[in-house]
């Protein structure tokens, strides 16, 4: 399957916590605050982070290509 958005990243690519913000358009807190237990902006079906490093993290490609695709479906802005 042809990667819609960037056609050079694999579905199984690590992307960074600011790829990742950019690839949304948001900011990287909004990643943060997506991911964080406690935030009034948590969301259990954002993606889960990979860690990479001592203090490195990453998400899969296709996680947030779906998780994309989840927003769209439900009505929801990402």
């Amino acid at each position: 399957m042809k990667n819609p958005i960037h056609p050079a990243l694999s579905p199984e690519s690590l992307l960074s916590v600011k790829e990742v913000a950019a690839l949304l358009n948001r900011s990287v807190s909004f990643v943060y605050y997506k991911t964080q237990e406690g935030s009034q902006y948590h969301d259990d079906s954002f993606p889960s982070k990979i860690r990479i490093g001592d203090r490195a993290v990453g998400y899969r490609y296709q996680d947030i290509l779906d998780w994309i695709e989840s927003r769209r479906v439900m009505g929801e802005p990402s």
